[in-house]
């Protein structure tokens, strides 16, 4: 997995260096410089490994990830931003999306997969029309519009783009 990552990444044209034993395993540079720990499991990152590639991120001033292929049994979804010890991780699929300009409008947090929106991008819309277009109560839809609410379970985003367009940002 990691060779394949580094030859992708070389015929993106990124200097890339395969490192062992300062917890991360690639380091590629073009305009910017990435830390990259390649795992199959992103749950196998210890939280002493990802503070230490935070840190040494930080310093080289450089962006700390992970790419992997599943979180515990479940594979890891495309257009889908993880976080494993503070450190954003995602499949190959999407990192070379992101490099190629497709940035991830998805997350994974506690509640699942949600989807982050823009609350200036609804315009003035009334509470109780947003609230019977999207399926949420009144008090819902009003947080949504004041931006008290900045993102939506992936079920949700449909409704939100059937009735307001692309108000999600990436």
């Amino acid at each position: 997995m990691i060779e394949k990552i580094k030859e992708n990444l070389e015929s993106r044209d990124f200097k890339v260096m395969a490192l062992w034993g300062l917890g991360f395993d690639l380091i590629a540079r073009r305009r910017d410089t990435y830390l990259i720990k390649v795992s199959e499991n992103i749950n196998s990152l210890k939280a002493e490994v990802a503070y230490k590639i935070r840190k040494i991120a930080g310093f080289l001033k450089s962006f700390a990830l992970v790419i992997g292929r599943k979180r515990g049994d479940e594979p890891l979804l495309d257009n889908v931003v993880y976080h494993r010890h503070c450190i954003p991780a995602f499949n190959e699929r999407t990192f070379f999306g992101m490099l190629d300009g497709d940035m991830p409008t998805e997350m994974s947090e506690k509640g699942g997969i949600v989807v982050r929106f823009d609350a200036a991008r609804l315009g003035s819309q009334d509470v109780r029309e947003v609230a019977q277009k999207v399926g949420v109560s009144e008090r819902c839809a009003f947080y949504y519009l004041r931006g008290g609410i900045a993102s939506v379970k992936r079920e949700k985003a449909e409704k939100f783009r059937e009735s307001f367009g692309e108000v999600f940002r990436p």
